[in-house]
């Protein structure tokens, strides 16, 4: 993606280390961030706001996530109704990168 002639302004990434991974070969590949190319990962990793470029993340609230599923699945094991959707409140956390 970033050889194409056409890049996109930004690439969101699965995750933070992939995120990190797309950086690097922005740099190697003299793609300067975020000026010629934005990237946002996810899951907010304690290493992503102490990199060269530091990177924008988004914040999930991982242990409430955590915590419902395991609600739902003891639930569903014990055989009471379960809600089939919960909501969480995402953060985007802007740093360098994006």
């Amino acid at each position: 993606m970033l050889t194409l002639n056409v890049r996109p302004d930004v690439l969101i990434a699965g995750s933070d280390e992939v995120a990190m991974g797309v950086v690097q070969e922005a740099e190697r590949c003299k793609i300067n961030v975020p000026s010629a190319i934005g990237v946002l990962g996810v899951d907010d990793q304690p290493m992503s706001a102490n990199l060269k470029i530091p990177l924008s993340t988004v914040q999930q609230p991982v242990k409430r996530m955590g915590q419902a599923a395991a609600e739902v699945m003891l639930k569903q094991i014990s055989g009471t109704e379960t809600s089939t959707e919960t909501v969480f409140e995402l953060k985007v956390i802007k740093r360098a990168s994006a």
